[in-house]
């Protein structure tokens, strides 16, 4: 990999750790009781339908009156799309570094932890 930025230090190694940084192997969701609020947390930017669907399941095992999606929550590993709007391409397609299950992998990892609030 070739970089700039040696006049700032940086070299290919440190280049790659902050590469490395941007793209995890693993993320977490930290969901959150506040009474009848839900705060359902996820690690990126997440594309409106996934919330809605996030949303929807919570509402099958739990009698909280309000439940929210927390954005941007802990890190940020990329824009959060559904495999359609991933095909669609775009800049938030180009943004989103994990292809096109990184949503549906993500709706299901939240709503499993919020199986979790009661």
């Amino acid at each position: 990999m070739k970089t700039g930025g040696a006049e700032y230090g940086l070299d290919e190694s440190k280049m790659q750790g902050f590469v490395d940084q941007l793209n995890p192997t693993q993320t977490h969701s930290t969901c959150v009781r506040l009474g009848d609020l839900e705060i359902l947390s996820v690690p990126g930017e997440m594309a409106t339908q996934l919330g809605m669907d996030i949303k929807s399941k919570a509402r099958q095992f739990t009698d909280a009156s309000s439940i929210t999606i927390g954005g941007l929550a802990d890190e940020w590993v990329s824009y959060i799309l559904s495999p359609e709007e991933y095909r669609k391409g775009g800049y938030e397609a180009s943004m989103s570094f994990y292809g096109e299950t990184l949503g549906p992998t993500l709706v299901e990892g939240v709503v499993r932890t919020a199986q979790g609030l009661k």
